[in-house]
């Protein structure tokens, strides 16, 4: 009887020790498919995160140009400006030159003779709301035009004694009498005048703006 019991025990435990064994097999099944399992999220995980990784390297190199072609833009900008701002001071400068160069190329032995006539004289009122370079010009015009008007004189004081006939040479009752000066000279004389007023008025003009 007491062998039996032995045996039974024995037995009871030999199927304790080879059911712990099949449940150790079936855990460690169990944990190796789990492991593959995350192994294969984590492989799926790191090829997302390695094109995520590669979309923003394109676009950082994108972003990259971009800046830099924005910098040459900026840059060729900031150059033209600085270029165009030197060529418009120096047109500037060229006619502020052109403006007062006038008074000082005048000679001081014309000075009276750069009044205005009384005709022309502007009101008093008026001329002295205008800027400071028309007084420039109107020394300038008034000069040039007193100059014309001598030139035009001598031109006609000399040509007087060639239009004056010679009472000696002819003995005709008309002799004595002086001829009158010849019309077409004095028209061409007078249109050779208000020429030359009207282009002095011309440059004025274009001098003033």
């Amino acid at each position: 009887m007491e062998t039996h019991c032995v045996n039974m025990e024995l037995k009871y435990q030999n199927q304790v020790l080879k059911n712990g064994q099949d449940g150790q097999i079936c855990n460690e099944t169990s944990n190796e498919a789990n492991i593959k399992r995350e192994i294969n999220v984590l492989e799926t995980r790191n090829i997302n995160l390695d094109r995520s990784v590669a979309r923003l390297l394109a676009e950082n190199e994108k972003l990259n140009k971009e800046n830099e072609h924005l910098k040459q833009t900026y840059k060729d900008l900031s150059d033209s400006i600085n270029q165009t701002s030197v060529q418009t001071k120096d047109h500037a400068d060229s006619l502020i030159v052109q403006l007062n160069f006038t008074p000082y190329y005048l000679p001081k032995v014309r000075e009276s003779a750069l009044a205005k006539p009384h005709h022309v004289n502007a009101p008093s009122s008026s001329r002295n709301s205008k800027k400071k370079s028309y007084g420039s010009n109107d020394m300038a015009y008034n000069y040039y035009l007193e100059e014309a008007k001598k030139n035009t004189q001598d031109k006609n004081s000399n040509l007087k004694p060639r239009e004056m006939p010679s009472a000696k040479t002819h003995h005709t009752p008309n002799a004595c009498t002086p001829k009158p000066r010849s019309n077409n000279q004095t028209s061409r004389n007078c249109s050779a005048f208000k020429n030359c007023e009207k282009t002095l008025k011309s440059c004025a003009k274009s001098g003033s703006f």
